[in-house]
């Protein structure tokens, strides 16, 4: 588990059901871009935010950012995101598995876990040696978890 207060990110956002790899796209747009984004935290840390999951269409947002102290002269084509604080369950995963993790998580370890899932959205956060064409390469699933 992890606390984490609310926190900013900048970045790009896109609202999709991932048909045709629109995420791993924008990711491509936007990891050249991340010289661009001004006051980042850690430029080793990025965040992939998963929200507004539409049962009937499978679409969501997702919103691929880099977590700033303070969101200014946000670059053309980007966008500022507020996080709330709150506490996550940490998984890990792999970005071949990522789906399959997230569906366990949800459908399996989330139900028995004495958790709910909170009001807030999933993330995926990609560390310093997390490496997108390494296979084995390792990234972390938050999920915003609370007692009920």
């Amino acid at each position: 588990m992890v606390d984490k207060p609310g926190f900013t990110l900048v970045g790009m956002t896109i609202r999709t059901c991932n048909k045709h790899g629109e995420v791993p796209r924008l990711w491509f747009e936007f990891i050249p871009r991340f010289g661009e984004v001004k006051n980042v935290i850690n430029r080793n840390e990025a965040f992939g935010v998963l929200d507004n999951f539409d049962h009937a269409t499978r679409e969501l947002d997702y919103f691929a950012g880099l977590e700033v102290d303070i969101a200014e002269d946000v670059p053309e084509g980007m966008a500022t995101l507020q996080i709330p604080g709150q506490r996550y369950a940490v998984f890990t995963t792999t970005l071949p598995d990522l789906m399959d993790t997230l569906r366990s998580i949800h459908k399996e370890w989330l139900p028995q876990s004495g958790f709910e899932h909170a009001k807030a959205p999933d993330m995926e956060v990609y560390g310093k040696d997390f490496d997108p064409q390494d296979e084995t390469s390792k990234l972390a699933v938050w999920i915003p978890v609370v007692k009920p």
